[in-house]
């Protein structure tokens, strides 16, 4: 006969001769550890996270863990004899505050009382400046250890931002940091649109991440760098906005076709706009140091088709599975050779192609013209590519094309 016990009692098994109806099993409560977390000033902590350990030959191996509730309240129940040793942490102001561990030793069936009690600390104040010293809100902060900074670079890695503690700058861009534990740590900010540099902050050691601060050092400025942006507005030719877009690969809804693209330093960077039935828009975009760039107007249109095929030079047959594209539109070559590129850019562009075992070719097109008629509404651009052998020399490839 086996009884299923409730929370904390033992389990007990019991062999009867059936029918019998005098069978009676007595089941015995295990060990049970409760207690309270508390602040500095003995206020209970509501959604305090308790860490029970058990310490087996100098070893502590985690048990549990259990939150205290809107008293400050916890329990842990149906342990075994042995000794334990308990903490608590509660994040709070992006700070992570531990009690001092407390260890006991429960024999079996004890029932045993604890409070835990989490430090005071102390405090450190701050303000987060842009490059020309204008305060900046809304900018995170946080604080690491360098236990979390070894155990991530030891095991997990780095612990995504947003499942970290973290406190904000307010209007004023100032923050204040309560509770602190350690006598030093490694300070972050991150901002979207921004980038932190520690070598031009104050109030600490800067690193190439991070800011070494000590509580010796008192107050922090933190100076984060804004991006460069790229910035315009995606319309179709009769000027309406395109609402849904990708930007270099990512997805962007804006109901005015509005996008924002922020670049590091000053220099050449690349933007590609993509949208359902629209040829592609590639352009390359000189940032200088200092400045942001809008790009006004983007208009997207259907754009032109180019089709055609992909011989081989010597035997005429077609060509299967090269690569064909032109500036961000692109395909491959079907059975017969052939190929389609639905939605190429009206304007001067380079058509490539790559097959296994032929070399890579390009023939330079014109920019195509468009026609209003029902079926087409852009001008046909056709060609042909013809590849050949040579024992000597790899193979090659002879374009012609008609306009």
């Amino acid at each position: 006969m086996d009884a299923q016990p409730e929370k904390g009692v033992v389990r007990e098994l019991l062999q009867v001769r059936a029918p019998d109806g005098q069978v009676r099993m007595v089941l015995h409560r295990r060990a049970r550890v409760s207690g309270a977390v508390t602040d500095e000033q003995g206020t209970p902590v509501a959604r305090a996270m308790v860490k029970l350990r058990k310490i087996l030959d100098s070893y502590r191996h985690h048990i549990a863990n259990e939150s205290t509730d809107e008293h400050g309240r916890f329990s842990f129940e149906g342990l075994d004899p042995g000794q334990f040793e308990l903490n608590a942490t509660y994040v709070s102001g992006g700070v992570e505050r531990t009690s001092s561990p407390q260890s006991l030793v429960l024999r079996e069936r004890e029932e045993a009382e604890v409070t835990l009690r989490l430090e005071a600390g102390w405090t450190l104040s701050g303000v987060a400046v842009d490059q020309e010293g204008q305060p900046i809100p809304g900018v995170r902060v946080y604080v690491l250890t360098s236990q979390d900074i070894r155990s991530w670079e030891s095991c997990e890695g780095p612990r995504p931002k947003e499942d970290r503690p973290f406190t904000q700058t307010g209007p004023d861009g100032r923050f204040t940091l309560r509770h602190l534990q350690r006598g030093d740590f490694q300070m972050e900010a991150d901002k979207d649109g921004y980038r932190f540099v520690p070598s031009r902050s104050t109030g600490g050691q800067p690193g190439i991440q991070r800011l070494h601060v000590r509580k010796s050092d008192g107050g922090v400025r933190l100076v984060l760098e804004r991006f460069r942006r790229i910035r315009g507005r995606v319309t179709g030719m009769d000027g309406a906005p395109i609402t849904r877009f990708f930007l270099n690969g990512s997805a962007v809804v804006d109901p005015q076709g509005a996008f924002v693209r922020s670049v590091g330093s000053a220099g050449s960077w690349k933007i590609e706009l993509d949208a359902k039935g629209m040829a592609s828009v590639l352009r390359t975009v000189e940032v200088q140091e200092g400045s942001d760039v809008d790009l006004g107007e983007v208009r997207m249109s259907p754009g032109r088709r180019i089709q055609g095929r992909v011989l081989d030079a010597e035997t005429s047959a077609p060509v299967r599975g090269a690569r064909v594209f032109a500036d961000g539109s692109g395909g491959r070559t079907e059975e017969d050779g052939t190929f389609l590129l639905s939605h190429a850019e009206a304007r001067p562009l380079s058509l490539h192609v790559e097959a296994p075992g032929f070399v890579s070719r390009s023939i330079d097109l014109g920019s195509g013209s468009q026609r209003d008629e029902p079926r087409s509404s852009c001008w046909m651009t056709r060609c042909e590519a013809s590849t050949s052998r040579n024992s000597t020399f790899p193979p090659r490839a002879r374009w012609w094309c008609t306009r």
